[in-house]
């Protein structure tokens, strides 16, 4: 059921083209400089961070560079201050099962470890095994442990491996209980992610028992105004209509939000 894995499936699925083979990182700290990087994904929106990966030994790690981005522009400027905030949460989730580890960074970029697994939304429904959402729930719970929100808890950002194992990836929009902003908005966000592992239950035909029932009909207070927000927020930046995959329209990216 799991079989098929591809590295990090976002490099081949649900994307428009092909990667650049010729396309390589900007400049980059050793000793990652010297490593044979390549493309992991095409590039869709060049507002966006550009994924390479590479072979380090008997370990494959990632690249997320954003030396292309503007530093003029205010997309530009807030996905530079995006994968700085991404590199300090990863730091602080350093050890949680199920978040890839941060192995470098730098203002423009930053190198983790390459996950392996499919993205939820490469699976079809009635096809994940309740236990996968388990460990999808452990998860999340030990990430809210460490103090952080993750914000955009979806089906592109859950990838799911061979044996069932789950992986999360994308922390550019995760909130620190301990930071700025993230004091006010971390645990009404901490409350969207639990409910947004239930509605991934529900969308893959896992059936759920009254508890669960009961906090999915209850959804966490102001969660339709927050929801909300958020896709405005992410139709201003121009994220939404970049994100589409082919013949999918703005109801299906709605739908993909937690």
């Amino acid at each position: 059921m799991m079989s098929g894995v591809v590295q990090r499936s976002r490099s081949a699925e649900g994307l428009r083209g092909q990667p650049d083979p010729e396309l390589r990182p900007g400049a980059l700290p050793e000793p990652w400089s010297g490593l044979e990087w390549r493309p992991l994904a095409p590039v869709r929106n060049r507002s966006k961070p550009r994924l390479f990966w590479a072979a380090q030994g008997e370990r494959r790690v990632v690249c997320k560079d954003g030396s292309a981005l503007s530093r003029w522009t205010p997309l530009g400027l807030y996905r530079r201050l995006a994968l700085r905030r991404e590199a300090r949460i990863l730091q602080r989730l350093a050890g949680v099962a199920g978040v890839p580890g941060v192995l470098a960074h730098w203002p423009g970029g930053l190198v983790m470890d390459f996950v392996p697994g499919r993205m939820l939304t490469s699976l079809p429904r009635g096809d994940v095994p309740a236990a996968v959402f388990d460990r999808l729930e452990r998860v999340v719970a030990e990430i809210h442990a460490r103090g952080v929100a993750i914000g955009d808890l979806h089906r592109r950002n859950v990838l799911v491996g061979d044996l069932g194992e789950v992986h999360l990836v994308d922390f550019e929009v995760a909130f620190d209980e301990q930071r700025g902003l993230g004091r006010f908005l971390a645990r009404r966000l901490m409350a969207l992610d639990r409910h947004a592992c239930l509605r991934q239950r529900q969308r893959f035909g896992v059936p759920l028992d009254a508890r669960q029932q009961a906090l999915l009909d209850s959804p966490p207070a102001g969660y339709e105004r927050l929801r909300r927000l958020k896709l405005s927020i992410r139709s201003a930046l121009g994220l939404v209509k970049h994100e589409r995959g082919a013949g999918r329209g703005r109801g299906a990216e709605a739908e993909d939000e937690p």
